[in-house]
């Protein structure tokens, strides 16, 4: 093996939305120049980005390059342990190819939604609605329904008065 590569953290936590500069020493072993491209890889590929996609470095020498990771909020980034993983590989010979990995912890959001729905039932001064929970966060949530009004003029309860989505 020609290089070697390791992240300065072995573990590291994210919130989802945000961006975090990841430090990763990239070393030839050998005794000459050698040039690498650098890329991405595994399931967190998408939200990560190399700040030089190729690098040349000479023999027994180092380098620290900058990797961006940027976990999407959304509904589908899972909270939890996930690994960002880095593929550096020889130009000269593209079979000696090593992975540098470390461990991003996603943090939990919650991001809730009620939308209301067309009326049920209407009387004179009476309605019936339906609403919607919808949750858009990467964690299971649990949502208390109460109705507030500061003019008193509409008064409501929910049925079931708390759910969970």
């Amino acid at each position: 093996m020609s290089v070697q590569a390791w992240f300065s953290h072995d573990e590291i936590s994210a919130v989802p939305g945000s961006t975090l500069t990841l430090p990763l020493t990239i070393h030839n072993l050998g005794d000459s120049t050698e040039s690498y491209t650098i890329v991405p890889a595994g399931l967190a590929a998408s939200w990560t980005n190399v700040s030089r996609g190729n690098l040349t470095l000479f023999g027994g020498s180092q380098e620290v390059i900058d990797i961006e990771v940027s976990p999407p909020e959304l509904s589908t980034t899972t909270a939890g342990p996930t690994a960002i993983a880095i593929r550096i590989i020889p130009l000269g010979d593209a079979d000696d190819a090593m992975v540098a990995e470390t461990t991003l912890v996603v943090e939990p959001f919650d991001d809730c939604r009620i939308v209301a729905l067309q009326p049920i039932q209407r009387s004179r001064h009476r309605a019936t609605y339906e609403f919607m929970v919808e949750n858009h966060g990467n964690t299971v949530a649990s949502c208390r329904l109460h109705l507030i009004d500061s003019t008193d003029r509409v008064d409501g309860d929910f049925d079931p008065p708390a759910v969970g989505v």
